[in-house]
């Protein structure tokens, strides 16, 4: 009995040993799990706050993108685009214009029978005349015809519009008129087409313009108007 008695107080005081010997690994092991976790947070806890701060910028862009901003500024202008195709030629001033060479005229007296010696006769005036075949009643009524004196040569003119008048350098007076198909010249002196030094001197040329008159040409100047139409000498 003394022996059985023994037995079971050294059973008692192992299982308290293995319970106590328990209870320590126990908390050990809880020790090392705290432990474990408050590493575990500490390495963890930049990485949250990383992720934390890249949900919010992404969040931050796509609110950014996706708000309305004001207009930028207009971009540079694109290359200019291919010519169109050419539109059909209207019928300008320009091109219905008509001018005459320089063209001799023939000056012819008017007479009248003289009041004291009847085989005599006084002249009056002169007239000679140019055929103008595009000179309309139309144009006559509503175009510009001018016509023009060149006292100098086709090499070296010196050109003047009609009507002319210059009573003290020339004594020439030269009156012009227009009808269908003709234009008139009237003089108080002979104005004929005459030939100097193998070089024909005091020939006229006239100039038909069927409409208005471009504002840039003046036909007081015979300049302006060769060089408007591109006239040849």
């Amino acid at each position: 009995m003394q022996g059985t008695g023994r037995s079971a107080i050294r059973r008692s005081l192992w299982k308290k040993k293995v319970f106590e010997r328990a209870g320590i690994l126990h908390n050990m092991l809880k020790l090392l799990f705290l432990h474990h976790l408050y590493f575990k947070l500490k390495i963890m806890k930049p990485r949250l706050y990383s992720y934390a701060a890249i949900v919010l910028a992404s969040a931050v862009l796509i609110y950014s993108c996706s708000k309305k901003g004001d207009t930028g500024p207009a971009g540079p202008a694109g290359p200019q685009g291919p010519a169109g195709t050419q539109g059909p030629k209207g019928d300008s001033t320009t091109a219905n214009v008509t001018y005459s060479a320089w063209t001799d005229v023939a000056f012819s007296p008017v007479t009248i029978p003289d009041t004291v010696d009847p085989t005599k006769k006084d002249t009056l005036y002169f007239v000679g005349a140019i055929v103008a075949p595009k000179l309309t009643a139309d144009v006559i009524s509503k175009g510009q015809i001018s016509t023009y004196l060149n006292f100098g040569t086709t090499a070296s003119p010196d050109v003047v519009p009609l009507p002319f008048t210059d009573l003290i350098f020339t004594g020439w007076n030269i009156q012009v008129d227009y009808a269908v198909d003709s234009i008139y010249l009237t003089a108080n002196v002979n104005a004929s087409t005459y030939t100097n030094g193998g070089s024909k001197q005091a020939q006229y040329r006239y100039v038909i313009i069927p409409g208005t008159k471009p504002a840039s040409v003046n036909t007081k100047d015979y300049n302006s108007v060769s060089s408007y139409f591109k006239m040849p000498n």
